[in-house]
């Protein structure tokens, strides 16, 4: 049966915004959604859900970015539906601030949740499980918001770069998406934000994907994984990366090439002007 929850106002005022959570979930997990949020509402939290729509056109994502930096922390749901298409542009806003450190993000497992996603890549991060009992769900969702967690930090230059040291929350989003466009920008970001094992794990991911649709993608994915590793500072094995992607690119793009040798020599060449001895 409905809650018959009000819908709740896109303004939100500074007062609230110490305190509020903001929640990403499927429109088809609604209800049990806001069973939670009231649950939460007793306790002295605020669950802040976008239950209703807004007008068509690009206004909605810029009122959704003002109140998710609002927030001091954000739930991601997953139930049986999986993410919504919704809930997918959303999650683009909180991986960008995610990517930053700029905001704690909780997965949370609604009843109905399965497959490899469900939990195998969330062990090492806080995560909630509501398809359990004991310990008691909704404890450790209030426990996880009380605790001022600082974000997931990986080193601009980590020693021996490798996708399975990416954070888990990345890996676990990230293996539920399936549109490349999507996926390249959010590998695009984690580069921009120097979170190399999460940037390598997404173009990893792309080219897993893109292997068998589109050989320009894979090439690519490969071209931005030799990138990565040299920007990590593991230039050998962003040569043969790099090799990877020119050969594609010899087989089916030959016209192309020139352009891409053009950009990886630029790239060479600025790093070989700023290294010591340049």
């Amino acid at each position: 049966m409905p809650l018959g929850i009000a819908e709740e106002n896109w303004m939100v005022d500074e007062n609230q915004a110490q305190s509020l959570i903001f929640g990403s979930y499927n429109r088809q997990e609604l209800e049990i959604v806001q069973t939670i949020k009231l649950k939460l509402q007793s306790r002295g939290l605020d669950l802040w859900l976008d239950t209703q729509r807004l007008l068509a056109g690009r206004e909605w994502m810029a009122e959704l970015e003002a109140v998710i930096l609002r927030s001091r922390a954000a739930v991601i749901f997953k139930g049986p539906h999986g993410f919504g298409n919704f809930q997918r542009e959303e999650v683009s806003v909180l991986f960008r601030l995610h990517a930053d450190q700029k905001l704690v993000v909780i997965p949370a497992l609604l009843p109905g949740a399965s497959g490899k996603d469900a939990g195998l890549f969330l062990g090492s991060i806080h995560h909630v499980d509501f398809r359990l009992k004991n310990p008691n769900p909704l404890d450790e969702l209030v426990a996880g918001l009380a605790q001022n967690m600082p974000a997931h930090k990986t080193s601009a230059q980590p020693p021996g770069l490798v996708p399975s040291a990416a954070h888990s929350l990345v890996q676990w989003i990230v293996n539920e998406m399936i549109n490349l466009r999507d996926i390249d920008s959010y590998g695009r970001r984690y580069i921009e934000a120097k979170r190399w094992p999460e940037a390598l794990y997404i173009y990893q991911r792309l080219a897993s994907l893109a292997i068998s649709r589109s050989n320009r993608v894979y090439a690519e994915s490969y071209m931005q994984i030799g990138r990565i590793y040299f920007l990590a500072g593991e230039r050998d094995k962003a040569e043969k990366k790099w090799e990877i992607s020119l050969r594609i690119y010899q087989d089916y793009f030959q016209a192309e090439l020139p352009r891409l040798r053009d950009q990886l020599n630029a790239i060479r060449a600025r790093a070989a002007a700023n290294s010591p001895a340049g």
